[in-house]
């Protein structure tokens, strides 16, 4: 039975960050058309020719979430000194708005 009936993606089992090659190849065994997959599995294996993770996880803080309070106002965020003085020195403009956070964790 899949894991997660309601993505699009039809995940079949939750992420296993302690065995990440093997649950991802699993997951590739749903795609149907063989140069798809094995696209997708050439960019597994040079992961890091695509993605830089960053060297941090400073963006994630208390409170800091983009899910509306039901029947209040979407809230907006507010930064920390010690953030936003980070990106100063980066020169990164950060938005207060809902997905501003992520934006500025890729930047």
């Amino acid at each position: 039975m899949p894991y997660n009936l309601n993505s699009p993606n039809r995940l079949l089992e939750p992420c296993n960050l302690e065995n990440l090659p093997n649950w991802y190849l699993r997951e590739l065994s749903q795609v149907d058309v063989t140069p798809v997959r094995s696209i997708l599995q050439e960019i597994a294996n040079h992961l890091e020719d695509f993605v830089r993770w960053p060297e941090s996880a400073i963006l994630f803080w208390s409170d800091c979430n983009r899910v509306k309070p039901d029947g209040a106002k979407q809230k907006y965020h507010r930064y920390s000194a010690h953030i936003r003085d980070m990106a100063k020195t980066r020169l990164i403009t950060l938005d207060s708005r809902p997905n501003g956070p992520a934006i500025a964790a890729y930047l």
